[in-house]
């Protein structure tokens, strides 16, 4: 194997180790039904979700699907704020109403059971290899020195 081959192929063999690991992964956070919040100001699924879990508002991700990552439909459940025994609302924002405000974290009333489900990126910028894939890795890279020492002192 020439020289050239050796290193593309040691250059694909890096690129498929390192693909999947610098990818962010967004991972369920916690979830609260409609009905369980005590803060009777109008507040965003984000903003509820800040207030449940801490952080940002910004930060969470919010859904009506319920905890599965791939059914995020970036909406919450809101009650009316005032009007108790209401539906709740599927919305995406906590614009008034019919005069009254909407929350997405108020104990209200509401008929039924309205659960938002919370997501939030977990900040992974890039993996780090476990102390057996590093080991593997310098065996192989050692050997591959090895082999092409021993081929030029041959040569």
């Amino acid at each position: 194997m020439g020289i050239r081959k050796f290193l593309a192929v040691g250059a694909a063999a890096m690129a498929l180790l390192t693909a999947g690991a610098a990818n962010a992964a967004i991972v369920f956070v916690g979830s609260w039904e409609l009905n369980s919040g005590v803060d009777d100001s109008p507040l965003t699924g984000q903003q509820a979700a800040a207030l449940i879990f801490g952080g940002d508002a910004s930060d969470y991700m919010i859904s009506t699907n319920g905890s599965d990552v791939s059914q995020i439909n970036f909406r919450a459940w809101y009650a009316f704020i005032g009007l108790p025994d209401t539906v709740g609302v599927d919305a995406q924002d906590v614009n008034s109403a019919f005069g009254f405000d909407l929350s997405a974290y108020v104990n209200d009333g509401s008929l039924g059971s309205y659960v938002n489900y919370a997501f939030k990126d977990d900040g992974r910028v890039g993996g780090v290899p476990e102390p057996a894939t590093w080991a593997l890795m310098i065996a192989g890279f050692g050997l591959a020195g090895a082999g092409l020492r021993r081929r030029v002192i041959v040569t």
